[in-house]
């Protein structure tokens, strides 16, 4: 079994500025939704791993206080 992962924001500087840690050892595709855009969720991965633990494969839902995310940019066409 693998350590368990964590999501991480870097500021514009590139340097770590929050550590989320996830008791999942595969967490993928975080985003921000909800109202304000201020609950992280996070999907989590069972492939690959020997001993699956409980919360591998699962959805996972975390409420932010560092930060709120913004709406996503409606794609309108390439420009000429």
């Amino acid at each position: 079994m693998g350590a368990p992962s964590r999501v991480v924001r870097y500021s514009p500087d590139g340097k770590v500025d929050r550590v989320i840690d996830s008791q999942c050892v595969q967490t993928t595709c975080p985003v921000l939704a909800g109202p304000g855009y201020a609950t992280l969720y996070s999907t989590s991965a069972r492939i690959g791993l020997d001993k699956p633990v409980y919360f591998d494969g699962t959805l996972i839902k975390a409420e932010s206080t560092a930060a709120a995310g913004l709406p996503e940019e409606r794609f309108t066409g390439l420009l000429n």
